[in-house]
């Protein structure tokens, strides 16, 4: 099986918090594991904005270093649309009473969308610690460890 790292997990990694995930990656090979432009914006934006950004830049492009990347792409671009689509429907038909009665779902951002587009149209599983913003959308494959 192939994966998608997600920014809220790539942090963990890089903070080198749940040691029992990175001795969990240990065991698979490094080709097992891949990046996004999307979640390597996201990481960019975070240690840019950190109190030590030099520092912060250097480990990420370390980090970074090790895993394949891919972009969004025309058949991530045909993946989102679908998405979006199927989003869209759900929330028209689930009229005013539903909205009113209903708890609030996790905020879906464009990003997340994006995100999960390139992992669908490379045919892998999105590798995440917010699994309840990612399970809104359907057919995506997510694991959280």
């Amino acid at each position: 099986m192939k994966y998608l790292l997600e920014t809220s997990f790539c942090l963990d990694l890089i903070k080198g918090g749940k040691n029992t995930v990175s001795e969990r990656i240990q065991g698979y090979r490094p080709g097992d594991f891949f990046l996004c432009s999307i979640v390597k914006a996201d990481l960019l934006e975070h240690a840019r904005s950190s109190k030590c950004p030099e520092d912060n830049l250097l480990l990420l492009h370390k980090f970074c270093s090790q895993f394949k990347s891919y972009d969004f792409d025309d058949r991530a671009a045909s993946f989102y649309g679908n998405i979006i689509s199927h989003i869209t429907s759900i929330e028209s038909h689930q009229g005013f009473m539903t909205t009113l009665f209903h708890k609030q779902k996790p905020m879906l951002s464009q990003k997340d969308i994006m995100i999960a587009s390139i992992a669908e149209s490379n045919d892998l599983v999105l590798l995440t610690n917010n699994a309840k913003i990612f399970v809104q959308i359907p057919g995506l494959r997510i694991e959280t460890w």
